[in-house]
């Protein structure tokens, strides 16, 4: 048998695998051993990473809740950044309308608009006038597969307007009318306008009348305006109305008296069955004063001509 010398020899070209020669001697004994190599074909490569896919996605700059009064704007917003080709749209949850879509609106509603900056990045919808019925969910929406969306709660509440005091006012010609409207909303957006009517035409404060001003103070739920008119005159009767956009208006009737009046200078909410009685009571006091009057001239006339002058018809 022969043995080779592993030193002599540095490959054995048989079969698929080769001996490669081990440049080192790990042992110490002078030899220097080959190590097994498999063939090329043999060996296992790992696959290759999946490309990294950067897509569209949100970023949480804009707020998802919005409350604001009946008559406002609502303003909704998202942020999409790596757009790319892909589209964004404004979707109404409530009946699955799509509102906007590429910045454009559509819908017949014109109070609705869309817009996008110019980078594509910011995108929003606008709804004027806002109503209750525009309370609900709403979605920026992309494209993608499958889509992402961007959710806004949109809370649309009414504001109520009430004048101060009662439903009728009593003034003298002359004297200044003032009429007080607060607008109570439950929101945290106080109402920006407020439109005062006087027989269902606007109020001017410009107006040739003159004599025309308007106190408007603002609170953290709702605001106040206080309407006054000097010098009434008796055209200054009439309805006045306190109209906030989107809210029930107040009403309120002016009454100018020309002259005193005494019985009807005061503020009171006064039904007719009242007055009714009122006036019943005031025509009591004129025959009691009538009657009172008619004894004292006869007993004057039995003082002056003694037990024969004739006594009163009854």
């Amino acid at each position: 048998m022969e043995i080779r010398d592993p030193a002599s020899s540095s490959r054995h070209n048989g079969g698929a695998n080769h001996f490669v020669e081990d440049d080192e001697d790990d042992d110490g004994d002078g030899l220097v051993w080959p190590t097994l190599s498999l063939s090329p074909r043999f060996q296992h490569i790992p696959p290759p990473p999946p490309p990294i896919i950067y897509g569209p996605f949100f970023e949480p700059e804009f707020p998802t809740n919005i409350s604001v009064l009946a008559g406002q704007t609502v303003l909704l917003q998202c942020r999409v950044m790596d757009l790319g080709d892909r589209v964004v749209s404004w979707v109404r949850q409530s009946d699955l309308a799509i509102l906007a879509s590429g910045g454009v609106s559509h819908t017949s509603d014109n109070r609705i608009t869309a817009s996008a900056d110019e980078t594509l990045t910011d995108w929003e919808l606008q709804i004027a006038e806002a109503q209750t019925k525009d309370s609900g969910l709403y979605e920026c929406q992309v494209n993608t597969e499958p889509k992402i969306n961007w959710p806004v709660t949109v809370h649309v509440e009414a504001a109520l307007a009430s004048i101060v005091g009662t439903s009728e006012l009593y003034v003298r010609t002359g004297s200044t009318i003032s009429l007080t409207c607060i607008i109570q909303g439950s929101g945290s957006i106080p109402p920006r306008v407020l439109f005062w009517f006087h027989n269902s035409k606007p109020i001017a404060l410009d107006s040739p009348r003159g004599g025309i001003s308007l106190e408007t103070e603002r609170t953290v739920t709702g605001m106040s305006s206080k309407l006054l008119l000097t010098r009434a005159a008796l055209q200054d009767g009439g309805n006045y109305t306190c109209a906030p956009p989107g809210a029930q208006p107040a009403d309120v009737t002016v009454h100018v008296l020309n002259g005193e009046h005494p019985a009807a200078m005061q503020r009171g909410n006064r039904s007719p069955s009242t007055n009714g009685a009122e006036r019943a009571a005031h025509l009591g006091a004129k025959c009691l004063w009538a009657v009172q009057v008619i004894t004292l001239q006869y007993s004057i006339q039995r003082w002056l001509f003694g037990n024969s002058s004739p006594s009163p018809a009854t």
